[in-house]
């Protein structure tokens, strides 16, 4: 999982400055008058980390021009990586732990109750009365294994998505602001490109407490309770009506019974077409709020007079006074209303590819070894 991690670590970055920084003004306004940002192509993200002067964005072709890019600068693309090996590989063991746990004590539970005779399809409305299935031994079953899977495998995401977000959500907020290190967003913006993880973990902590940690955590949660649900149910819902045709398909070919899904043949484009299904579910229910998350984890706050309006460019909320003198960060709202008059609807969008691109290269991997190891310890 490390070298996966440190693999797809580059469209990590990619995603999170398109979703931050702002691309140059376009002709279009706002609502109230406000001239609207375009938002930053892929092309003009690479192309900054790979400058010889990256995070600060240009708004002109001329600039543009006057930038050279060097292949040696090619560990921008890896700003952040130290502390998401560090927590990513418990992070994730807490993940698949809860997810192999709670998914086999849903799908048995929820068997154990089709074997009383309970008829969830009518109670749903999904069967009429008329329309019964018998299992073996004249068992009524009223949920298909589909239904079942993606049953299963959604609530059984939604919990292991909660439960590491514990260790995600600190390791999120220190990782992004290494990512944004030398822009016009970033808390020390006129410092140096690269920080440690350290030092950032210290910046933290003195300018919010450890709270800073946790800074859209209620996001964050937001984000991955349906998130996770929408992939996983997803995903296994795919898995299994893909396995159901193949099996049927094999079953019409050999004029037999016999299911050839289990070999890797099968199982490889099956795990494929499934996770990238589940990517792009996944993202267009969740990208406006993952957006919404990352712009409040790296918000900057500072001792300089709030602001109510925007600034310019990429850096429009100073923070917000509270009842004292003391700043607190913006909340979700706040950096809601800056997307939608700096950027417009659009703006909510910003990052989609790269978000789309890393979710299903991750679920697919992930979720191909996950499956190959269930494979070989049941052959074994």
């Amino acid at each position: 999982y490390s070298g996966i991690g440190i693999c797809l670590h580059p469209i990590t970055v990619i995603k999170t400055r398109q979703q931050v920084l702002l691309g140059k003004k376009s002709n279009a306004k706002s609502a109230s008058g406000k001239i609207l940002h375009k938002q930053l192509g892929l092309y003009s993200v690479i192309r900054d980390l790979l400058s010889s002067s990256p995070g600060h964005v240009s708004t002109s072709s001329s600039a543009d021009k006057g930038r050279r890019v060097s292949l040696s600068n090619a560990r921008n693309l890896f700003k952040g990586l130290g502390i998401v090996l560090a927590v990513a590989v418990p992070a994730r063991a807490l993940y698949i732990g809860v997810l192999e746990s709670s998914k086999e004590t849903i799908k048995t539970f929820m068997t154990k109750q089709q074997d009383k005779g309970i008829t969830w399809k009518r109670k749903l409305g999904m069967k009429s009365a008329g329309e019964e299935e018998y299992l073996s031994g004249g068992i009524k079953k009223t949920i298909d294994g589909g239904t079942v899977s993606s049953i299963s495998y959604g609530i059984a995401g939604g919990l292991a998505s909660i439960s590491a977000q514990a260790l995600i959500v600190p390791m999120d907020v220190i990782s992004q602001r290494q990512m944004i290190m030398g822009t016009s967003y970033s808390s020390n913006a006129s410092g140096p490109e690269n920080a440690s993880a350290r030092s950032v973990f210290r910046s933290i902590l003195q300018t919010e407490g450890w709270i800073g940690l946790y800074r859209g955590f209620g996001m964050s949660l937001f984000t991955s309770l349906p998130g996770g649900t929408t992939w996983w149910a997803t995903y296994g819902g795919c898995q299994y009506e893909l396995n159901r045709l193949v099996t049927q398909f094999n079953a019409d070919k050999l004029g037999s019974d016999t299911s050839h899904t289990d070999t890797m043949m099968w199982k490889g484009p099956i795990q494929l077409i499934s996770s990238v299904c589940a990517a792009m579910t996944a993202t267009a229910l969740t990208q406006p709020l993952d957006v919404v998350k990352t712009k409040l984890q790296v918000q900057k706050i500072d001792n300089e007079p709030a602001t109510k309006s925007i600034s310019n460019g990429n850096h429009e909320f100073r923070g917000l006074r509270n009842n004292s003198t003391k700043l607190s960060p913006p909340t979700a709202i706040h950096i809601a209303r800056e997307i939608m008059a700096t950027s417009g609807i659009k703006g909510f969008y910003s990052g989609t590819v790269p978000r789309v691109m890393h979710m299903a290269l991750w679920g697919t991997i992930m979720s191909s070894a996950y499956e190959y190891l269930k494979y070989v310890s049941v052959k074994a």
